[in-house]
């Protein structure tokens, strides 16, 4: 069924097709983040989240695992260095 302005409302299916992750994996490491992608970190315990340098971190680490620094994250408000994970967003278009 398509719209007036040839905008398809519903996804015409052969039956085969594949549904796509919902998720795609997070990526590895600094390198591997996109130019419009911004790392952040979230907090566990108060939900807070903020936004980092990825190029100074990147800097400081050099091309290790993101996974491997997540332990290192501290919350800002609650001192938390507990279940802490990085959160990958896009930057804002001009």
């Amino acid at each position: 069924m398509r719209h007036a302005r040839s905008i398809l409302l519903i996804a015409e299916s052969s039956g085969d097709e594949r549904v796509p992750d919902a998720e795609e994996p997070p990526p590895a490491t600094f390198q591997s983040l996109r130019q419009w992608q911004r790392l952040g970190g979230l907090c566990s315990r108060c939900a807070h989240e903020a936004w980092l340098d990825r190029y100074d971190l990147q800097r400081r680490f050099g091309a290790v695992l993101l996974v491997d620094l997540q332990p290192l994250l501290r919350c800002t408000r609650c001192q938390s260095k507990g279940d802490n994970r990085f959160i990958i967003g896009a930057m804002a278009r001009d």
